[in-house]
């Protein structure tokens, strides 16, 4: 995979509840793709970043996916939609 132009994280600031229910864990991601995931209890499981990045299909398009990294270690990742 290659990173490419600077992505825009705003779309995805906020905070993203696990099945949307306050009573668990969420994520909280910054405008400039950082992020922090907490428990269900509200400690702090870890700090990390969102990076959009780039991969080639097998008909040689070009698609998106944004990864969520715990210092090196892929913890999740979404297809752009």
């Amino acid at each position: 995979m290659t990173v490419p132009e600077k992505a825009d994280y705003t779309k995805y600031a906020g905070d993203w509840y696990v099945d949307g229910s306050l009573e668990k864990g969420h994520l909280s991601i910054d405008a400039e793709g950082n992020v922090v995931s907490y428990s269900y209890e509200g400690t702090v499981n870890y700090e990390g970043v969102l990076k959009r990045e780039e991969y080639e299909n097998p008909d040689g398009t070009t698609g998106y996916l944004y990864n969520i990294y715990d210092g090196s270690e892929l913890v999740i990742g979404f297809y752009e939609p």
